[in-house]
């Protein structure tokens, strides 16, 4: 509501479209006041902001899937900063380890780690914090003292490209390690036993499967352990991983190790949908003959959960690589991207050619049309040069304020001249109004072109650097107009 006392106000808005379609809309007004301070009328101006809406609703939904995900998972969830302190934790990690969730919050978890595992664990953590996803087994005291051994599978919490802590989902599988001593003991003593496990166990002989517990039929989705055992295991192994058993098996029984092995592979159910297991194997003696003992655990949630949070993680990356206002890349993922090309260049000797562009007499833009009128005059530029250069390769990125940049590998002098061009006559054919230019009663672009095939003790900068000057020349003689860095030329 604008009166005398509050002159100006914004507000955003939604409406129907001639087309039928919502759109969200900023709305600026002011009043416009006389020298006597009567209120003459009312100026003020509307822009599209639905593209911005559409994106602040996507974060929100991200935000509430990864609570939904975290909240309602029954395994022990958790995040941790890089200082090693608990930052959430979910129900299953209370019941787990005895403390509440209270006394777990903002508290080291490395005390909760029992004392022979604890280098280990920090090695893991430390990997996670590095950008890896570590799965490991550990064991914890409970806060009544008692031993549990962890399955845990880590990831990197990555937000605008830094690493600021880890989420880790554990499963409590101290009853598959009772299992795994006891059964090297007693046959009969295992049999008992694996039958209460909740994970899938399985002994495989060199030639087929020769024993599966009850978990097994519900993990196969068959109708009963007959249509499991006399069979191979890679009967129910998903075609990729098919050869890494294969190969798996035949090297454990040529060896004999001890020593267990892990892999995370995928299983076919008998109505052929795709379920995940973490798989410990090792060599026992079974029926007085070498054969494999295997242990399944059903990981096929957990990896949902990880993807679900590896796509929250590259929305907001790629979120924090884009320029704020005109939507194509920012300065920051320019720089990064330009480090690469030049590296890749050195590699293969090939040319990499920069093209600077400056939108000519743009403050005089400003200062006729308005800033919010300059915005949208730039996010039609930024789209435009954009959607002008034809190589997937070719880069184009906002440098700053109302200049542009674009890398084009692989180009040479020729090339990157027939491109500067072409992005100078596309903007010019736009006819955007510019009655305020020194240049032309449209808005144009100066374009600078430098061109280097870039050696070892070389940087990218000194090719901005001759891009640069020839922007310079381009606007000092007469601007809308390419000019190419010759190495002759003095300023």
């Amino acid at each position: 509501m604008l009166t005398k006392e509050k002159e100006d106000c914004r507000l955003e808005v939604r409406f129907n479209t001639k087309e039928k379609e919502f759109k969200w809309v900023e709305v600026m007004a002011r009043l416009l006041v006389d020298e006597n301070g009567n209120v003459i009328g009312i100026s003020g101006t509307l822009t599209d902001i639905s593209e911005r809406k559409v994106i602040e609703r996507k974060l929100i939904e991200s935000e509430q899937k990864y609570k939904s995900l975290f909240e309602y998972n029954t395994s022990l969830t958790y995040t941790i900063d890089k200082a090693g302190r608990f930052i959430n934790v979910n129900k299953g990690a209370a019941e787990i380890t005895g403390y509440s969730m209270k006394e777990l919050e903002g508290s080291r978890f490395l005390p909760l780690i029992s004392e022979g595992y604890a280098n280990y664990t920090m090695e893991q953590f430390n990997k996670a914090l590095n950008g890896e996803s570590v799965n490991y087994e550990t064991q914890i005291v409970r806060k009544d003292g008692k031993l549990i051994f962890l399955n845990v599978n880590v990831n990197p919490i990555v937000i605008n490209g830094q690493t600021v802590g880890v989420i880790g989902i554990a499963h409590d599988i101290t009853q598959q390690k009772e299992a795994e001593e006891n059964l090297l003991q007693s046959e009969k003593r295992y049999r008992s036993l694996i039958e209460l496990s909740p994970e899938v166990i399985f002994v495989h002989s060199k030639s087929k499967i020769e024993y599966v517990n009850d978990k097994a039929i519900s993990f196969i989705g068959v109708k009963e352990k007959e249509d499991i055992v006399g069979k191979t295991i890679l009967d129910f192994i998903y075609h990729q991983d098919k050869s890494t058993v294969a190969t798996s098996m035949s090297t454990l029984f040529t060896k004999s190790s001890e020593s267990p092995e892990f892999y995370e592979l995928q299983f076919i159910k008998k109505d052929g949908t795709v379920v995940v297991g973490n798989v410990g194997i090792k060599i026992i003696e079974y029926q007085g003959v070498p054969a494999i003992l295997g242990i399944i655990h059903d990981i096929t949630k957990q990896k949902e959960l990880e993807l679900n949070l590896r796509k929250a993680n590259e929305m907001l990356m790629e979120i924090s690589h884009l320029d704020g206002l005109t939507g194509i890349p920012n300065r920051r993922y320019y720089e990064a991207t330009f480090a690469r090309y030049w590296n890749e260049a050195i590699r293969e000797e090939k040319a990499i050619s920069l093209i600077m562009i400056d939108i000519d007499c743009f403050k005089l833009y400003n200062d006729r049309y308005g800033h919010q009128q300059g915005d949208e005059c730039l996010k039609q530029v930024a789209l435009t040069l954009k959607s002008t250069i034809n190589r997937q390769s070719d880069f184009v990125a906002r440098y700053g304020g109302e200049e542009f940049s674009v890398i084009l590998s692989g180009t040479d002098e020729e090339g990157a001249i027939l491109v500067a061009e072409r992005l100078r006559k596309t903007i010019e054919r736009l006819t955007i109004p510019h009655q305020a230019s020194t240049v032309s009663t449209v808005v144009t672009i100066s374009l600078g072109v430098a061109t280097d095939i870039p050696i070892k003790e070389t940087c990218y900068q000194d090719l901005i650097n001759k891009a640069d000057q020839a922007l310079y020349l381009a606007k000092e003689n007469g601007r809308n107009r390419v000019v190419e860095f010759k190495k002759k030329v003095t300023l």
